[in-house]
């Protein structure tokens, strides 16, 4: 290595994929939000570029600027929100108020709530159709589906959904009516069912129910798997489909007494049937520690074929290909992740956790580092502390985020820290640094995916 200059730029053209380990890991996180207290519900206008999170510890909905992933703004609406759905010709959020069986009616231009509709008992998962501007909504615990005009804002019809086999006695099966999704291009709305079973001797569907947006009817029922308990457990909250291809995802998660199952199973929308069924990774059961109230939930990025899950149990977030049906990999996230939302005009994945008040963002793309440069505040031989700027890009010269850069020393008399960083949203990463008086030949070596930069003493 020369001693010329001042510092040295690499540019070493290698195309290799980052974190090219077991996992081959290519999301990269690009940062952290903190968000209001216990968050679970997330919504995307996907044209303002706008996010909304529910807070269901603090009644509260936060406004990400998804330009440069920052809090915008906060707005108070009723008891326990957790759904979000947005409209975005109209440019309206619906929030759905689990606390006090209401919907709160939010103008995305004003950022005020301007109407508040009663609903039925305990409202979940909601959804827009932007073509009719209707509102479908789940009362969980109703097992029922609400209809609301998007132009006056009342609710049209209610669709009785429960189907408990009459034979059996109610105290022995508890159904829940949780997720909820619309194609606007074939105006078929699809809703969950999934089962709490007391008793040996009694058996409950998990379903996905169809119903025709034009007649209000249910026009199919597709059985997802039907089980005998002793005390078994079904949550089905993940839901999400692709308009384009028409296809559906549907999420659960079962417990019989012990065995601890998550599956995901992609259903043709032309034809009703299922046409893969996925087993996904799960830890064995623990009584104290499954949160019963926290299933996985999912969303799709057509863009990439991915399939993101969310895993409570485990902080993480699972991703799958749709094109080979597998696992791809599993990345952390933080406490208790329980909602996710995809982008797709950009790629970024939004995972909202629960457990640590905050929203992780994610880039769904395979990066590809071809330069790493470093600027150093100064490289003369000084006991202050001075500071590099390391700049991380891809063969277009674009930064890439969340690409895990190290610092190493060799020489006498040098100090660097951190020893690893993480560059942010706009490529870079900050370390600091000191050349101490002692020795002559320092040198702080910076690498990500084997190409280097340097900074020497003179």
């Amino acid at each position: 290595m020369q001693n010329s200059s001042i510092y040295k730029i690499l540019q070493i053209v290698i195309f290799v994929t980052i974190f090219s380990c077991d996992l081959a890991q290519s999301q990269i996180m690009v940062k952290n939000i903190a968000v209001g207290a216990a968050p679970v519900g997330i919504g995307i206008n996907q044209i303002t570029n706008r996010l909304y999170v529910t807070n269901s510890g603090d009644n509260s909905v936060s406004i990400i600027d998804g330009e440069n992933n920052k809090i915008l703004d906060s707005i108070d609406v009723g008891n326990i929100p957790k759904g979000v759905a947005v409209n975005t010709i109209t440019n309206h959020v619906y929030i759905t108020n689990f606390g006090e069986d209401t919907v709160s009616v939010i103008d995305a231009a004003t950022n005020e709530v301007i109407d508040v509709i009663n609903v039925g008992i305990r409202p979940l998962g909601i959804c827009v159709n932007e073509l009719t501007n209707l509102i479908y909504l789940v009362n969980s615990a109703g097992n029922s589906v609400d209809i609301i005009d998007g132009d006056e804002n009342i609710v049209l019809d209610r669709i009785d959904v429960n189907l408990v086999n009459k034979n059996d006695p109610l105290d022995e099966v508890f159904l829940n009516t949780n997720g909820i999704v619309v194609n606007p291009n074939t105006n078929i709305i699809y809703v969950t069912h999934s089962s709490l079973v007391f008793s040996a001797t009694v058996s409950s569907d998990n379903n996905l129910l169809v119903i025709d947006g034009a007649s209000n009817e249910i026009v199919d029922n597709i059985n997802l798997g039907s089980i005998r308990g002793d005390i078994f457990v079904s949550q089905i909250y993940g839901l999400d489909l692709n308009r384009e291809t028409n296809q559906i995802y549907v999420a659960n998660e079962t417990l019989i007494l012990g065995p601890h199952t998550n599956r995901l199973q992609l259903i043709d929308g032309e034809s009703n049937d299922i046409v893969a069924d996925i087993v996904v990774p799960s830890t064995p059961f623990k009584v104290n520690e499954f949160k019963l109230d926290e299933p996985f939930r999912l969303a799709v990025n057509p863009n990439r074929n991915h399939i993101f899950i969310t895993d409570p149990d485990n902080s993480g977030v699972i991703i799958i290909n749709e094109e080979t049906k597998q696992v791809k990999t599993k990345i952390e996230a933080e406490e208790l992740p329980v909602g996710v939302a995809v982008n797709t005009n950009n790629n970024f994945v939004y995972v909202v956790n629960k457990g640590s008040n905050s929203v992780t963002v994610l880039l769904d793309e395979d990066a590809v580092v071809t330069n790493l440069i470093v600027i150093p505040s100064s490289h003369k031989r000084s006991l202050l502390r001075k500071k590099a700027t390391v700049i991380v890009v891809d063969r277009q010269g674009n930064p890439l985020p969340g690409i895990k850069v190290d610092a190493d020393t060799s020489g006498a008399g040098v100090l660097v820290w951190p020893s690893s960083a993480v560059t942010d949203i706009n490529g870079t990463a900050k370390f600091f640094f000191r050349f101490k008086l002692v020795g002559s030949d320092g040198t702080i070596v910076f690498s990500a995916d084997g190409i280097e930069t340097i900074i020497k003493q003179d």
